[in-house]
């Protein structure tokens, strides 16, 4: 019984060293026959130092272009494939994953300018998960080459939102380092769409924006009170129907141009006044109306806010001027009627027009 053991155990001991014996053959035979080491050099100047299947370069080595550029590390059939570092005559070196000659997956790119990359790669190009620390101090940590990001700015200023190859494009936040924030869309690494923009100075506009300018429809609050809802152009109120409340209490409905009044708008004054009619840069100029709290009314033209050219100005009391105006003083071809001629004219009025009437209605009945 003890000698049947005895054999079964050496056996089993001799089937184990046979399983050895064949894996360390073929160990020697893939590192040493089929991935043999070797330096070799290529007709246009280029040096191969390493491993080799066949006439390719496979496992570890080391690739010296002619120019000075060196490869070292992993090699799948003749092409960079694995870990490797690749150092350029220019002074850019990466640290990396490689795949079929281009960087694929994770690796650390180190510029000559003082730019470094640590992220993901594809095709060659960053793709992916990535920050990039720049040599002027600014840092961007995101996606790559299209997506979610932030960027710090050297300045203090901080962008956090969408990029599309290369610019912010999308929605995001742009915080100024001089406290000013906007909230909205942006395109072409500009502000374009809707967005609210909340300034320093603790202005806020709500709307619509063009090239990072105020345009199109939007509302703006200054810290002093006033407040503008109307059509924007390159940043300026322009177009019509455009109403401005101002602090003091005046408010003004109508057209706009580069950022003055212009056109015909009214303008409702906080003392009860009221004028109607036509601006130009800003002041009234033109025809219009203007109507006095005290019940005063002047109807005629303006230059630069004041009566001027044929006007017709009517006290309360009744008294009236119409005639020629020069910087808001009567002057030339003039007609004054004091206000009891005034009221004199008007009771004559009404007697001849009463007087008419009954003649008229006489004569019907007496045809009758």
């Amino acid at each position: 019984m003890f000698c049947i053991c005895l054999l079964t155990l050496s056996s089993a001991t001799y089937a184990c060293s046979l399983v050895l014996l064949s894996v360390v053959v073929l160990f020697h035979y893939i590192f040493f026959c089929k991935c043999s080491f070797k330096e070799k050099s290529f007709s246009n100047g280029d040096v191969y130092i390493g491993n080799f299947k066949g006439e390719l370069c496979h496992g570890n080595g080391k690739y010296t272009w002619s120019d000075g550029t060196i490869y070292e590390g992993d090699w799948v059939d003749g092409k960079m494939t694995g870990k490797g570092i690749m150092k350029w005559v220019s002074g850019n070196v990466f640290d990396g994953c490689w795949l079929n000659g281009v960087k694929h997956g994770y690796g650390v790119c180190r510029y000559v300018n003082g730019d470094v990359y640590s992220g993901n790669w594809e095709k060659g190009k960053m793709d992916g998960k990535g920050i990039m620390n720049l040599a002027n101090g600014d840092v961007f940590d995101g996606c790559w080459s299209n997506g979610y990001g932030v960027y710090r700015f050297v300045n203090g200023n901080v962008y956090t939102g969408i990029w599309e190859k290369g610019k912010i494009d999308g929605k995001g936040i742009m915080n100024w380092a001089n406290g000013a924030v906007f909230d909205g869309c942006w395109s072409n690494g500009l502000g374009n769409g809707y967005g609210v923009c909340r300034y320093a100075n603790g202005g806020v506009y709500n709307g619509n924006w063009k090239k990072r300018k105020r345009d199109g429809n939007g509302i703006m609050n200054w810290t002093n009170g006033d407040v503008f809802n109307g059509r924007w152009s390159n940043g300026r109120r322009h177009g019509s129907a455009g109403v401005y409340r101002y602090a003091n209490g005046d408010v003004y409905i109508g057209n706009w141009n580069e950022g003055k009044r212009d056109g015909k708008g009214i303008l409702n004054r906080a003392n009860g006044d009221v004028f109607v009619g036509c601006w130009s840069n800003g002041l009234r100029n033109g025809s219009g109306v203007y109507s006095f709290a005290n019940g005063d009314v002047y109807f005629g033209n303006f230059k630069s806010n004041l009566f001027h050219g044929h006007g017709k100005f009517t006290w309360s009391n009744g008294t009236i001027y119409e005639g020629d105006w020069v910087d808001g003083e009567m002057t030339g071809n003039r007609l004054m009627i004091p206000s009891l001629l005034w009221r004199f004219l008007k009771r004559i009025k009404s007697i001849i027009i009463g007087s008419l009437i009954f003649n008229i209605a006489s004569c019907k009945l007496f045809h009758l």
